[in-house]
């Protein structure tokens, strides 16, 4: 075995079958390391990366950092991790003994990470969808602000809102969330227009009352009011399980008892009209 860097002489003669003879010679200058061509790597937390050392076959032995049992010519990480950034080192050794070594960086940077909650709104009722972070944003509908507004909601608005969150490094995360969208109450007042003086009225509403509740104008509580008063009674009906409103009004006029004075009795003969 030559030392590494050393020069050394390589010649040739050679002699055809008529006798002549050639030669020639060359200086070959001794390399015992091993070259290795492995390139550093950024990848997102949660990607696969494989070194690749360049040699294969048996004539080798491979050293890697952290993986001293990995005498393969590649070394993977799965599902990589942000603590897993640092160097990667590795030794190779030739069964004639030539070795090289060669250490490049692993990055792996980290995830966004945004967030959406389970939200409820009622019918006409506005929402601002917001992730929290920073960084590109498009939205299941397509559109790229960084929040999704939605306003004066409807019931067919309700479903699934989904994003995808690209931080400075091209590292993707994605989200999503459920927006349940109520209608409000859809109610009638049912009462008469108009009752006679002294009489009580019951009002009530088209609501079914084991999911709703209903607040009379007068901070009365039930689903029917006794009303003996002329004005506007108002009823605020809420939905028991997602706590929408609606508020309706009627009018109900109490008329007076009409008074009626007849004359004194009288006798009239057959045939006579009197005029009352």
């Amino acid at each position: 075995n030559r030392l590494d860097g050393e020069n050394v002489g390589v010649s040739i003669q050679f002699t055809n079958q008529f006798g002549c003879v050639s030669k020639d010679s060359i200086t070959v200058k001794v390399r015992n390391t091993l070259p290795i061509n492995m390139q550093s790597q950024t990848i997102c937390a949660g990607e696969n990366v494989t070194f690749n050392s360049g040699y294969s076959g048996n004539n080798f032995t491979f050293e890697w950092y952290n993986d001293v049992a990995n005498n393969q010519a590649t070394f993977s990480i799965n599902n990589a991790t942000v603590a897993q950034s640092g160097n990667i080192s590795v030794q190779i050794t030739s069964n004639e003994g030539c070795s090289g070594d060669t250490t490049v960086t692993l990055t792996v940077n980290a995830l966004p990470q945004p967030v959406l909650s389970k939200d409820t709104l009622c019918a006409g009722q506005n929402i601002v969808l917001s992730t929290g972070v920073t960084g590109a944003h498009v939205w299941s509908d397509g559109s790229t602000n960084n929040t999704l507004s939605i306003t004066n909601a409807t019931p067919n608005q309700s479903g699934i809102y989904s994003v995808t969150v690209t931080n400075a490094q091209n590292c993707s995360k994605d989200t999503s969330m459920r927006l349940t969208v109520y209608a409000n109450p859809d109610f009638e007042i049912v009462s008469p227009a108009a009752a006679c003086e002294g009489k009580t009225v019951t009002l009530s509403t088209t609501a079914p009352s084991n999911t709703h509740t209903v607040l009379w104008n007068g901070g009365s509580l039930g689903n029917t009011f006794n009303a003996n008063t002329s004005g506007t009674y108002t009823a605020l009906v809420t939905h028991t399980l997602s706590g929408c409103t609606a508020t309706k009004n009627t009018t109900l006029n109490f008329l007076a008892t009409p008074t009626v004075i007849l004359p004194q009795d009288t006798t009239l003969c057959e045939g006579v009209t009197w005029n009352l």
